[in-house]
């Protein structure tokens, strides 16, 4: 996973994702830069690992925003509201286990 900012609106996006890495690289969405961090997460489902939902809105214009989650009940609620827009399950990290 790779880290990126934009500086004007003080919000980070995280992706792993190649055609996002190279049009963010590439100046196609102004104001993106790297961070310098990055971390490692496993692209499909492995065992103990919950996937991670990714949703985005314009709502908060002139900033736009992503949201990231690991938790079902998460992920199912901020399907329901129609300023979010459900961008899949972009990753899978580590969960605890169940108690």
């Amino acid at each position: 996973m790779i880290e990126y900012v934009h500086a004007g609106f003080g919000h980070y996006f995280i992706t792993s994702n190649s055609d996002e890495v190279s049009a963010l690289d590439k100046g196609a969405f102004a104001g993106w830069a790297r961070t310098g961090f990055q971390f490692n997460a496993d692209a499909v489902a492995a065992p103990q690992s919950a996937p991670v939902c990714r949703f985005f809105s314009a709502a908060f214009a002139p900033k736009s925003s992503h949201f990231y989650t690991n938790l079902q009940y998460e992920c199912d609620l901020a399907k329901t509201y129609p300023a979010w827009t459900f961008e899949g399950e972009v990753f899978n990290i580590p969960s605890a286990a169940a108690d």
